[in-house]
């Protein structure tokens, strides 16, 4: 891993954690970069991580300043499924 980025939150120990949500938040970047609007399940099949809830937390942090203040625009599917798209960059 090249990076690693800081987080927060009131669960969030840096020892434990930060390696791991650095490398969450480097493989969904890499993969909504690549694609089109795609779903949470298609995200964790592609890169292995199965928590749905991780993969939307790392989707909040790519929209975060201090990893990109990138915007990932949401489309809604149906019955409360969303799909999800890396925007470029400005």
């Amino acid at each position: 891993m090249a990076k690693l980025y800081d987080f927060d939150g009131e669960t969030y120990d840096k020892s434990r954690d930060q390696v791991r949500l650095s490398r969450q938040i480097d493989k969904v970047q890499h993969f909504l970069e690549g694609n089109d609007y795609v779903t949470l399940d298609e995200i964790s099949a592609a890169t292995g991580i199965k928590n749905m809830s991780s993969i939307s937390a790392r989707i909040g942090d790519l929209r975060k300043d201090r990893h990109g203040n990138r915007v990932v625009d949401r489309k809604y599917i149906s019955d409360g499924l969303y799909s999800y798209k890396l925007m470029p960059k400005e």
